[in-house]
């Protein structure tokens, strides 16, 4: 009797790898303990435009993706600030997408250590302080020649300046 995708009964057929005397295949070696605990973000904007005035107009829109440093004094700084050309036509919103930004960090954390006497206890790791940016949040600034027409703050950023 046979059903879709082999027979009933019979025998199974031996894994690839323990046939003959194949070796097994080797298996990547295992992340680093820093490794358990980073993390990678990437952002990118999608940003409107609208020019609400009867003439065309470039702009230079001006993104700032800002991240707070893990280590040290967690300040927000600027990660990274990508510049957007755009002529805008008059009543016509417009879109773009931003590049991608992205954003590694490592949070504080303990290495195991094995243990060296057969207790199973080993001994105590001293923590690992955290390192690496995390995003944020975002400031958006369009210029029209050396003039700030339009500005926008995420939330975060709103609270990091008041």
């Amino acid at each position: 009797m046979t059903t879709a995708g082999g027979s009933l009964g019979g025998s199974t057929p031996k894994p690839a790898a323990a046939v003959g005397n194949a070796p097994l295949a080797k298996l990547p070696p295992a992340a680093s303990e820093a490794d358990k605990f980073t993390r990678t973000t990437k952002k990118s904007l999608d940003i409107a435009l609208v020019n609400l005035t009867t003439a065309s107009m470039d702009v230079n829109v001006k993104t700032t993706f800002l991240a707070k440093d893990e280590a040290g004094k967690h300040e927000v700084l600027p990660e990274k600030t990508v510049d957007n050309k755009v002529t805008l036509q008059p009543g016509a919103p417009q879109s773009f997408t931003t590049e991608e930004v992205s954003f590694t960090h490592t949070a504080a954390h303990r290495p195991v250590v094995k243990a060296a006497k057969p207790t199973g206890r080993g001994p105590v790791a001293t923590v690992e302080p955290a390192s690496g940016h995390a995003y944020f949040g975002y400031k958006v600034e369009v210029f029209q020649g050396n003039d700030l027409v339009g500005t926008a703050l995420s939330d975060t950023a709103m609270s990091e300046i008041h």
